[in-house]
């Protein structure tokens, strides 16, 4: 499964947009959080991709509690920082809400190729 999250928002001031593009840039790892059946809430990690939308794209087993959440309710949480950040001092992050389905055909591919250029790995 491919995932996909885009935000659908225009960003007007351009220093908001520049620091988001950064925050994604320095960081491959996110928090996903999605939502059970029950209304229970599910958090996982996943390496993600992203565009210059911005789409967020990762990749994941259609098995996995989170694929199986989204297939059902495609509402989704997620949030982008360094962990190595200090206590008390200025931090950086992002959380991004919205909803998430499987990227099919074009999108897809878009999403294939958007994750492969950051992840050399991924085509093997």
């Amino acid at each position: 499964m491919s995932g996909l999250l885009i935000v659908k928002r225009k960003f007007s001031d351009k220093r908001v947009k520049r620091s988001i593009f950064d925050i994604l840039k320095r960081n491959v790892l996110c928090s996903m959080a999605t939502v059970d059946k029950n209304g229970r809430a599910h958090i996982n990690t996943a390496y993600f991709a992203y565009s210059n939308c911005p789409e967020l794209f990762f990749c994941s087993y259609p098995d996995s509690i989170h694929c199986k959440n989204l297939s059902k309710n495609s509402s989704m949480a997620i949030t982008v920082f360094e962990s190595a950040q200090t206590w008390g001092k200025p931090d950086r992050g992002i959380q991004l809400l919205g909803s998430c389905h499987e990227s099919k055909g074009n999108l897809r591919k878009k999403a294939e190729k958007v994750y492969g250029s950051r992840f050399k790995g991924f085509a093997k």
